[in-house]
């Protein structure tokens, strides 16, 4: 039985172990700063630890930037590794290693040992590692704001666009021209073109128009028909219908050549003579809306 103020209570003072029953090391935690290099942080205490106890708390400011994964050993006890509480699948609290930069000498933060990690409970500022879930179309959260490279490649649907950069995003698609040319996969073996007449435009991405496309007769024979597919062009974006769409061309000669472009961009020489050898056709090709991004059919005209 002990007396203390008036007050009468079972537990004998005398009965009690200090060290074990009332572990200070556990309840006072204590500061400090870091040394060691890379992410493996090093940490001496005074007084010192006698050993890691659950609930033990820590502040604690790094001398320098971690690398990533990172851990803390204190007073020599060993190795632990630090994560941080991050929004883990079905909204639920996880841990995660620190990223790069997470841990610094710009703050002190507060560690609390669980028996198995140290929680990195304070000192980060990005917000998604208080809980707070990404943003999307039907839940508000947070979001980060796109890079140019990542406004013109449009794939990453997580990112805010703002007003600058939409509207330089816009102009780009509505202000420019790239020119494309007849490669080899392309065209009948039956035709050739001479030095850089090949050519022909896509305007703001789709639509084709023709540039500079002039095919020589090869081999030279005249009379020549020329029948059969002859190119392939970008896929049109609308039906054309069973029958296509017809355009008519000249030669050099003033021969008519009447082609032909089906729904896959392939374009067909329905009628037309070749009179002369290395005799030019100049090909009109009528301007359409092609599918974007552009897609070509894969057979080689023969």
């Amino acid at each position: 039985m002990t007396a203390i103020g008036g007050y009468e209570s079972d537990v004998d003072l005398n009965d009690l172990r200090l060290i074990e029953d009332f572990p200070a090391d556990k309840l006072q935690g204590g500061f400090g700063t870091t040394t060691g290099g890379a992410s493996a942080f090093q940490l001496e205490l005074t007084p010192a630890l006698s050993e890691y106890k659950k609930g033990l708390l820590l502040s604690v400011r790094f001398h320098r930037q971690n690398s990533g994964t990172a851990s803390l050993n204190v007073d020599g006890l060993g190795a632990v590794f630090m994560k941080k509480v991050v929004l883990g699948p079905n909204n639920k609290p996880a841990f995660a290693d620190p990223e790069q930069g997470d841990l610094n000498n710009l703050s002190v933060y507060l560690l609390l040992f669980d028996g198995f990690r140290f929680q990195i409970l304070s000192g980060i500022e990005n917000r998604r590692n208080l809980g707070v879930p990404q943003a999307t179309e039907g839940n508000s959260g947070i979001a980060s704001i796109g890079t140019e490279k990542e406004v013109e490649s449009g794939t990453d649907d997580t990112k805010i666009v703002t007003p600058l950069k939409l509207r330089a995003k816009i102009d780009g698609l509505l202000n420019r021209e790239e020119e494309l040319v007849i490669g080899e996969h392309q065209i009948t073996d039956r035709l050739t073109f001479g030095p850089g007449r090949n050519r022909y435009r896509a305007i703001n991405g789709n639509l084709i128009v023709s540039s500079d496309i002039v095919l020589i007769n090869e081999p030279n024979e005249v009379p020549r028909p020329l029948e059969g597919h002859i190119l392939n062009f970008p896929r049109p974006a609308l039906r054309v219908g069973a029958g296509g769409f017809s355009f008519l061309c000249l030669t050099t000669n003033g021969n008519p050549f009447w082609l032909k472009m089906d729904g896959d961009g392939r374009v067909y020489a329905i009628r037309g003579i070749f009179t002369d050898l290395r005799e030019e056709l100049i090909v009109d090709l009528k301007p359409y809306i092609a599918k974007y991004p552009l897609e070509y059919h894969t057979d080689k005209p023969r």
